[in-house]
């Protein structure tokens, strides 16, 4: 587990890809840290972090032997420990960790939740967040139809959709997939999700 404590009355909880805590994860952290707020990221994978050119066997780790439903009750026992620690808490998931972060909305005992590339969160959209949720997509998913997601996650009057461009992982600066304008707008909305529970 990463954490970093500066005295916050605001705590952000990373939950992390199907990696695990790699430098993308450091990188999270670091720009949480770095807007003042108190950061852990928790380690689901209970291993060394899988490196980029290891996405088969990190898929294959993480849905053999880590799964949604394990890491969705260990987040929510986390926020319920610390609940009494902080006025705000959020939720930042990324992939796998972003479907992670969309099912525990749905429980209630955290106050935002953000989202990026969660693409499983289709198996989910009958969730109903109970806190403002904001999911962050690239325009190009392989998987599946970012158009037809956000429709559906829209019905939700407390579900909030940023789509900018690029494709999956556009906000990781060491993937292939990296998109540096874009990641920058993506962290600008964040960011003020965060704060404010709105998108610009």
């Amino acid at each position: 587990m990463f954490s970093i404590r500066q005295g916050s009355n605001t705590l952000v909880i990373v939950l992390h890809e199907i990696y695990g805590l790699n430098r993308h994860m450091e990188h999270v952290c670091k720009q949480w840290h770095d807007a003042g707020v108190d950061v852990i990221c928790l380690d689901l994978l209970n291993r060394e972090p899988f490196e980029a050119d290891q996405e088969q066997e990190a898929y294959q780790y993480f849905m053999q032997h880590v799964g949604f439903e394990r890491p969705v009750e260990e987040v929510l026992k986390v926020v319920s420990s610390l609940r009494h620690e902080y006025s705000q808490i959020g939720l930042v998931g990324y992939s796998v960790g972003a479907t992670i972060a969309w099912r525990c909305s749905a429980e209630g005992n955290m106050d935002r939740v953000i989202a990026y590339y969660g693409s499983r969160i289709r198996d989910y959209v009958d969730r109903v967040p109970l806190c403002p949720s904001l999911l962050i997509y690239g325009q190009e998913e392989p998987s599946f139809d970012v158009a037809t997601l956000v429709s559906q996650v829209q019905q939700h009057h407390t579900a909030h959709v940023y789509v900018s461009e690029g494709s999956h992982g556009f906000a990781n600066p060491y993937a292939v997939t990296y998109n540096r304008r874009s990641a920058e707008l993506a962290w600008e909305q964040t960011e003020r999700f965060m704060n404010q529970g709105q998108i610009g």
